[in-house]
């Protein structure tokens, strides 16, 4: 796993990034098998701290986390709990072949190999997520209720 940090208006401390990198690897291996790159954006705007992650898996952006609070230390355990409930999401759906967003997808494919126990979630399934949810934020009306 590859981690890069970036700074916007501030310049961060190497125990909070050593932090943040140790969490990031600990949350991130449990959930992917796969090569995976982590951009960290720190900004601070006014009083409040932002972290960005984007998370690369095969060179493609999957998704983006983005947490903000008064203080950067209590702003990265937000943000590092966003992205596990966001990665526990994404393998719930995974594992779920009754979930019509992926079904949709690819009716005939198999969304769980059968040599895949340890619950893995590949670069192919996020990215058929995404897609998914997407396509449903397009069709008319899908925002109406």
């Amino acid at each position: 796993m590859s981690i890069e940090f970036f700074n916007k208006g501030m310049e961060p401390s190497e125990f909070l990034n050593d932090t943040i990198s140790q969490k990031l690897e600990k949350t991130v291996s449990k959930f992917f098998n796969t090569p995976v790159s982590i951009h960290v954006t720190y900004h601070v705007e006014n009083h409040d701290h932002m972290i960005n992650l984007k998370v690369f898996v095969n060179k493609q952006v999957d998704f983006t986390i983005q947490a903000a609070t008064t203080n950067m230390y209590q702003t990265a355990e937000k943000v590092i709990e966003k992205l596990n409930a966001k990665l526990h999401k994404l393998k719930e759906i995974r594992a779920s072949k009754d979930h019509r967003s992926i079904r949709a997808l690819s009716p005939e494919e198999d969304v769980v190999g059968e040599d895949d126990t340890r619950g893995y979630i590949s670069a192919e399934d996020i990215i058929k997520y995404e897609q998914a949810k997407r396509h449903q934020d397009e069709r008319p009306g899908a925002n109406e209720a």
